[in-house]
C-alpha cells in the first residue's frame, strides 16, 4: 500500500515538474519574441490570442458592487476596473431618477466624469484604470465607445488646444509588473514619441461643446507609424481613460485585441484554402438577402435546340438590357434565336432554363407575386427570383436598367459553365452608395484597349464610375499642420474629399469625422485612400516599411482593409464613396473587386473572406490557392531583399535566395497551367519574379541566371 503510494505521489510530482519545465521553456523562447517580427511567434500562440477578442474584463462596466452608507449609496467597485480621483460615477440607466436612457452605450452601466475645476497644474485627471492585461509582443487594437459635453482644455489660457484634456493612456509592463519606457523612434523624423498615449483624435480640438456617442480608436500617431504596437519586452498593460480638462464624459465597450496585423498573408488565408465555396457562396459584391434554391441543370447530351436556354426581353430595350442580355448570351452559350421578344407559353414550357429580363410579357402575368416593393426605396436595387411552381422560369427585375444590368451580373456568377448548371436563388439586392468610384488610370504607357478591358472588368463588380486622383482633399492630419481656423458659419468648403484621420485613410474615428464637420459643414464623401498602402510599390502591409519582419507579413493581393470605416457612415454623405485606386494590373482588379464587395454591402464584409471569393471567382480554387502561396513567398523574398539592403552584406551562401526565387518561378509556371501561359495575370507575374531576380543580381554583385 505504501510503495503503491509512493508511485501515485511520484507521478503526480512528475506531473508538476514537468509541467514548470514548460512554464520555464516558454519564458527563455519569449525571449526571442519580438512586436518587430511577429513570425517569431509561434503560429498557434499567436492564433490563441487573435481568437480570444476582446482580453479587457468588464469592458461595458456591466458589473461591481454598491456600498451604501444608510439610505443612499456612498461608494462603487467596478469589477476589473479602479476609480481614480473622486469625480466619476458609476451609470446604471435602470435608475431614472439619477440618469437618462442615453447615458450608456450599451447594456445598463457606463462611467461618467465630471469635472467643474480643472488647473493647468494637474498631473492626472479623473476616470478609471483597468487591472493588468497579460500581453504578448505584437500589434494589438484598442477602441471605445465615447459621448462627451463641453469639453475644455485646462491649458486654455496658453492657448493650447485640447491635448490630454481627455486621457487615453496605454501602460506596458514587464513581466515583473514594473513599468517600462513607452518611447518609440518616429519614422522620418529624428525625434521619439510617447505610444502609451492614445488621445490622438481629441489632441486637437480647441474645445468640444457637445459630441455624442461614438466610436474612438486609441492611437498615437498617423501612417507610417506602426501604431498598436506595444514594446516586445511587455508583458502586461494597463488602460486608462479619464478627464484632465473640464467638462462631461461618458465612457462605455471598450476593446482590446490582438489583431490580424500580426499574421503572414498564408496564415490569414489558411482557413479559406481549404475550402470551395459554391458560385452562390462567392458572389461578389454579397447580396444583401438570398436563400439558395434547387440548382437547374441547363444543358445535357442529347438536349433539343427548344430546350436550350432562353432569354425573354422587353419590347423595347434599351443599350443597357442588351448588353446585359449579350453578357447572359456568352455566358450561357445561346445562339440569336434563343433571344425573344414575346411571350410564347410553348417556349416556356419547353425551355430548362429562362430568364426574364425586364418588363417583358411574362413578367406582367407574374408582377404580383414578384417582390418589386422590396426595392423601390433604393434606385439600383434589383432582385432575381423564380416562382415556387416553375424554378426553371428567372425573373429579373429592377427600378431601372441599371438594376437590371446588376442583376445579370450577379446571375453571371451564379452559372456554372463546366457541369453546366445555373445555381439558382432568390435575392434582393441593393447598394450602400449610389455612386461607387475608383480611381481614373493614369498609366500613358499602358494600352487603351488593356484599360478598356480593365475598366469592363470592373464594371462586372458593379462599380459604376471613375474619377481623376488629383482631387483637392482634406484630412484631419492637413488640418492640424497647417493650422487651418474653423470655417464662417454657413461657409461650405468647395469640391473638396475628406480622406480621414490622414492622408492614408486608416484609424478613421468618430471624433476625426466630427471635427471636419464642425470645419467644413458639410457631411463629406470619403476619399479612401488605404488601398495604397499595400500597392505593389508601397510593400508595407500598412506597417513601418523600415521593418524586415513587418515587410514579412506583406500582401500582394491585399484586399480592402479599411472597413472600421462602416461604424461612421451616418456621418459621411453616402451618394458617393470614392477608393483612390486605378486599375492599371489584374492584381489591381482583384484588390479593387474586394473594394466594390465593401461599398455594396459593408455590413457582410470580411476582407480576407472577400479576397478568398474573388480569386476562386476568378481563377478557381487549385489556382488561388497556389497565388496564396506565391503572395507568401513573394513577401519572404522581400523580407529578404530588404535584409540585405539594410545591411549591405551579401549572404555568403545565396542558396537559400535562390531557392526562394526558384519556389516563386515554379509557382508561376504551375499557375500558368490552370489560367494558361499567356493570362494576364501570369505575365504579370513573370515580371514580378524578373524584376526580384534583377534586385538579386545588384545586391549579389553577379548575374543570376
Amino acid at each position: 500500500m505504501t510503495n503503491r503510494l509512493f508511485i501515485i505521489l511520484w507521478v503526480v510530482s512528475g506531473f508538476f515538474t514537468g509541467g514548470c519545465m514548460k512554464s520555464k521553456d516558454q519564458e527563455e523562447q519569449r525571449y526571442t519574441w519580438s512586436t518587430e517580427a511577429p513570425l517569431t511567434i509561434p503560429y498557434r500562440t499567436r492564433l490563441q490570442r487573435f481568437e480570444r477578442g476582446n482580453v479587457i474584463r468588464n469592458p461595458s462596466f456591466e458589473t461591481g458592487r454598491t456600498f451604501t452608507l444608510g439610505s443612499s449609496p456612498s461608494s462603487f467597485v467596478i469589477d476589473g476596473w479602479q476609480q481614480i480621483g473622486q469625480q466619476v460615477q458609476w451609470v446604471d440607466i435602470r435608475k431614472d431618477s439619477m440618469f437618462a436612457r442615453d447615458e450608456a452605450f450599451s447594456g445598463y452601466r457606463s462611467v461618467k466624469i465630471t469635472r467643474k475645476n480643472a488647473h493647468e497644474t494637474d498631473e492626472q485627471g479623473d476616470g478609471v484604470i483597468s487591472e493588468f492585461i497579460k500581453v504578448i509582443p505584437g500589434n494589438y487594437t484598442l477602441s471605445l465607445y465615447a459621448r462627451l459635453e463641453n469639453i475644455h482644455p485646462p491649458k486654455a489660457r496658453l492657448g493650447i488646444k485640447m491635448y490630454d484634456a481627455i486621457d487615453v493612456q496605454l501602460m506596458y509592463f514587464d513581466r515583473n509588473k514594473i513599468a517600462i519606457s513607452p518611447n518609440q523612434k518616429y519614422p522620418g523624423k529624428d525625434q521619439f514619441i510617447n505610444t502609451s498615449f492614445k488621445s490622438l483624435s481629441f489632441a486637437n480640438y480647441d474645445q468640444i461643446a457637445s459630441l455624442d456617442w461614438g466610436k474612438i480608436i486609441g492611437k498615437s500617431a498617423h501612417f507610417p507609424f506602426p501604431d498598436g504596437d506595444i514594446p516586445s519586452e511587455a508583458h502586461y498593460v494597463k488602460i486608462f481613460i479619464g478627464l484632465k480638462g473640464t467638462g462631461t464624459l461618458w465612457i462605455d465597450s471598450i476593446h482590446f485585441s490582438y489583431s490580424d496585423c500580426n499574421f503572414s498573408v498564408n496564415e490569414r488565408m489558411r482557413i479559406y484554402t481549404d475550402t470551395s465555396y459554391s458560385p452562390i457562396e462567392a458572389i461578389v459584391p454579397t447580396p444583401k438577402n438570398y436563400r439558395k434554391l434547387e440548382s437547374v441543370v441547363f444543358k445535357s447530351p442529347g438536349i433539343t435546340g427548344e430546350q436550350q436556354p432562353l432569354i425573354i426581353l422587353p419590347s423595347y430595350p434599351d443599350v443597357l438590357i442588351d448588353k446585359a442580355a449579350g453578357l447572359l448570351q456568352d455566358a450561357l452559350g445561346i445562339s440569336d434565336d434563343r433571344l425573344i421578344r414575346e411571350t410564347n407559353p410553348v417556349k416556356l414550357e419547353k425551355s430548362k432554363l429562362v430568364f426574364s429580363l425586364g418588363a417583358t410579357g411574362v413578367y406582367k402575368q407574374y408582377q404580383a407575386g414578384l417582390p418589386v416593393n422590396a426595392i423601390l426605396p433604393h434606385p439600383q436595387g434589383y432582385y432575381i427570383y423564380s416562382p415556387a411552381n416553375m424554378p426553371h422560369l428567372v425573373f429579373l427585375g429592377g427600378n431601372n436598367s441599371s438594376g437590371i444590368y446588376y442583376a445579370v451580373t450577379t446571375v453571371l456568377q451564379m452559372i456554372d459553365k463546366r457541369q453546366p448548371v445555373y445555381h439558382n436563388a432568390r435575392i434582393i439586392d441593393y447598394p450602400d452608395f449610389a455612386n461607387r468610384f475608383v480611381a481614373l488610370a493614369d498609366q500613358p504607357g499602358a494600352p487603351v484597349n488593356q484599360q478598356g478591358e480593365l475598366a469592363e472588368e470592373l464594371t462586372r463588380y458593379k462599380l459604376n464610375g471613375a474619377l481623376s486622383a488629383r482631387k483637392p482633399v482634406l484630412h484631419n492630419q492637413l488640418l492640424d499642420s497647417a493650422g487651418y481656423e474653423k470655417r464662417d458659419a454657413g461657409h461650405r468648403i468647395g469640391p473638396e474629399f475628406y480622406s480621414g484621420s490622414s492622408w492614408f485613410s486608416i484609424r478613421t474615428d468618430h471624433a476625426d469625422i466630427d471635427r471636419y464637420i464642425s470645419f467644413s459643414g458639410i457631411k463629406p464623401v470619403f476619399m479612401d485612400n488605404s488601398m495604397q498602402i499595400s500597392a505593389v510599390t508601397a510593400q508595407s502591409a500598412g506597417n513601418d516599411p523600415g521593418t524586415a519582419g513587418k515587410i514579412r507579413l506583406y500582401n500582394l493581393f491585399e484586399p480592402y482593409d479599411n472597413a472600421g470605416i462602416r461604424e461612421h457612415f451616418s456621418k459621411l454623405d453616402t451618394t458617393t464613396f470614392f477608393i483612390n485606386l486605378a486599375a492599371g494590373s489584374e492584381i489591381d482588379v482583384i484588390r479593387l473587386a474586394t473594394a466594390a464587395d465593401f461599398m455594396w454591402n459593408a455590413a457582410a464584409y470580411s476582407g480576407d473572406h472577400s479576397l478568398w471569393k474573388v480569386l476562386q471567382a476568378r481563377y478557381g480554387a487549385d489556382a488561388s490557392r497556389k497565388l496564396i502561396q506565391y503572395a507568401d513567398k513573394y513577401s519572404l523574398m522581400l523580407e529578404v531583399l530588404f535584409r540585405m539592403k539594410i545591411t549591405s552584406q551579401v549572404p555568403r551562401n545565396l542558396k537559400n535566395e535562390l531557392q526562394i526565387l526558384a519556389d516563386l518561378n515554379l509557382l508561376v509556371t504551375e499557375i500558368g497551367k490552370e489560367l494558361g501561359s499567356d493570362h494576364r495575370l501570369v505575365n504579370e507575374l513573370k515580371a514580378l519574379n524578373e524584376a526580384l531576380k534583377e534586385e538579386l543580381s545588384r545586391f549579389a554583385g553577379k548575374i543570376i541566371p
